[in-house]
């Protein structure tokens, strides 16, 4: 089975994926409930019983919220960066010493070789992923607020990728915010925009990236027919054709992105 990415849930309120080449099985993040997780697995046919690790991005709650219960209820280990897990301990109770493992740079987990990244957010010291098994990639970017030399080399050749797509600007800019987080969500160390995401994603196609999933949308400031529009007129300019050249799913805030998506 090739190596595939896959995301639970994902939303400026809660963010869970899933990564297997059919054998190890690896969720990225767990901020939505214990249940909420289970559920989404299962529909996937798959058990959380056969989950080999989790890999956290970054301490922000919309990442983390469900790993308390999640610890208390398996043993499965929760690898982070030393500074992530000294901000997520002390927030979230139950978490088992023995679930606790910290990365330093690249790991593996069964036959997957995971490279963190450092992603520009307003976190301790958060971080993209890239999976590789043998010539197979996917990587998954989330939760920062532009895209940088370093960042783009870690997720170049990617297969797939959960890239962001929060906001759409105008839609932020008019919005209900108060300003101060209007600026924080705009600036470097916030969340990529629609306009941003399309703009990479006609660099990552001409690197070979095929399957776009757009992520963690924020559901006051973003639809996902604005961001899935967005995202096909830049394909457009390269002449690129869905279903020949890539394919794109927005993903649902309350499903996994494998079904199939609904807002074209």
């Amino acid at each position: 089975m090739a190596l595939t990415i896959t995301t639970l849930r994902s939303s400026s309120k809660g963010n869970c994926s899933f990564v297997t080449d059919g054998k190890t099985k690896i969720l990225i993040d767990c901020g939505v409930s214990f249940k909420q997780i289970k559920e989404a697995l299962a529909n996937l046919e798959q058990d959380i019983a056969e989950i080999d690790a989790v890999v956290i991005t970054h301490e922000h709650s919309d990442h983390t919220k469900g790993l308390g219960v999640l610890s208390r209820n398996t043993d499965i280990p929760v690898f982070a960066n030393k500074e992530t897990w000294q901000r997520m301990y002390m927030a979230h109770e139950g978490i088992k010493d023995k679930s606790i493992k910290i990365h330093r740079g690249v790991f593996s987990i069964g036959d997957i070789e995971i490279t963190p990244f450092s992603i520009s957010h307003d976190a301790v010291n958060p971080v993209g992923y890239a999976f590789e098994k043998g010539k197979e990639k996917v990587a998954y970017l989330t939760d920062s607020g532009t895209v940088n030399y370093e960042m783009a080399l870690a997720v170049k050749g990617a297969r797939e990728i959960v890239l962001e797509s929060n906001h759409d600007i105008n839609m932020l800019k008019n919005g209900i915010y108060p300003q101060q987080l209007k600026a924080r969500i705009l600036g470097d160390y916030g969340h990529l925009s629609n306009d941003f995401a399309g703009q990479f994603a006609q660099k990552l196609l001409e690197w070979g990236t095929e399957k776009f999933i757009l992520g963690h949308l924020s559901p006051e400031n973003n639809l996902p027919s604005i961001a899935r529009n967005s995202f096909i007129s830049y394909m457009d300019r390269l002449s690129a054709k869905e279903e020949k050249d890539f394919t794109v799913t927005v993903a649902p805030m309350d499903k996994p992105s494998h079904i199939k998506d609904t807002n074209k």
